[in-house]
């Protein structure tokens, strides 16, 4: 399945920090002068890590495919034999070799497919978000609370460093996506810019918050899209690809109002106004996301 190109996203956006901000770097305590939690660094830059980004998207991800009764796995449970991770049913349980890339894609769970695992590789790369400009950065007190009084517990005091505002652009990119994935990633974006999802520490706290601006699409073909419609790989590959790899057969949608541009040897149709990106969205979580409902649950349940 990796080993051809059948299409291409690239999503590019501003995150903006809307409530104070903090990704942890992991090494507080080693300078008594500095704060308790510092925002991690790359050069002496903050930054927020692609590692960060995805494990949002993957998270929210998982509990919309949960609540529309789509079966994703749990690392952490290795007792309920319906949420026992893919790479352990797929090792032990079906005892599958890395040469049986198709057996392996069509028996892992849907965020697994979109994601990846440790069997197969992710159709969805998130790239670091670093500052446009350099980000405004506080340094804010806070103390642990005693549960039982209701107050602030003595010697519990603690400091956080917070990025408050800037704009930190970065970049999303998928390959071989069916568009049920694509609208996936499309509903992880609008409840971010919405404040459905917070990124980083101390989410309940208040932090977190962020607007997504600037969000452009880029969708790439490598052969020319027939009357406007936009496919994803269920409608590309041939039947065989089809069939091994559980893809959806209905996998397009007609979007004939915006045209795509001839650029090399590909194409590429480019969503850059909210019109546009409402307009994308709106149209592969329609038909293409209602077949995914109705079909996709037919399989890969254990």
């Amino acid at each position: 399945m990796h080993k051809k190109i059948y299409n291409q996203a690239k999503f590019t956006f501003n995150i903006v920090p809307v409530t104070p901000l903090l990704i942890k770097s992991g090494q507080e305590g080693a300078d008594p002068t500095r704060p308790s939690m510092e925002f991690i660094r790359s050069n002496n830059q903050v930054f927020i890590p692609g590692s960060s980004i995805k494990g949002v998207f993957r998270s929210y991800s998982e509990k919309i495919l949960k609540t529309l009764g789509k079966r994703c796995c749990d690392i952490f449970d290795d007792k309920a034999e319906e949420n026992i991770s893919c790479s352990v049913y797929l090792d032990k349980k079906l005892g599958l070799k890395p040469n049986q890339g198709d057996k392996i894609y069509k028996n892992c769970c849907y965020a697994c497919r979109t994601f990846g695992c440790l069997e197969i590789s992710s159709h969805t790369t998130f790239i670091d978000a670093r500052p446009v400009k350099d980000p405004k950065i506080e340094e804010r007190p806070g103390v642990a609370i005693d549960r039982i009084l209701g107050s602030a517990k003595r010697g519990a005091l603690y400091s956080l460093e917070v990025v408050t505002s800037g704009i930190f652009k970065t970049e999303i990119f998928m390959k071989n996506f069916q568009l049920w994935q694509l609208g996936l990633i499309g509903l992880a974006l609008r409840d971010l810019d919405d404040g459905y999802v917070q990124i980083g520490f101390a989410k309940s706290r208040g932090l977190g918050r962020v607007n997504i601006e600037g969000l452009t699409i880029d969708l790439i073909y490598y052969q020319k899209p027939s009357n406007g419609t936009l496919k994803g790989i269920g409608s590309l590959c041939n039947d065989d690809e089809r069939t091994s790899y559980d893809f959806l057969k209905k996998d397009e949608v007609n979007l004939a109002s915006i045209k795509p541009v001839e650029d090399g040897l590909r194409w590429k149709y480019t969503f850059s106004s909210a019109d546009e990106t409402d307009t994308l969205f709106n149209s592969v979580i329609s038909e293409p996301w209602k077949h995914f409902i109705e079909a996709g649950g037919k399989v890969n349940e254990r």
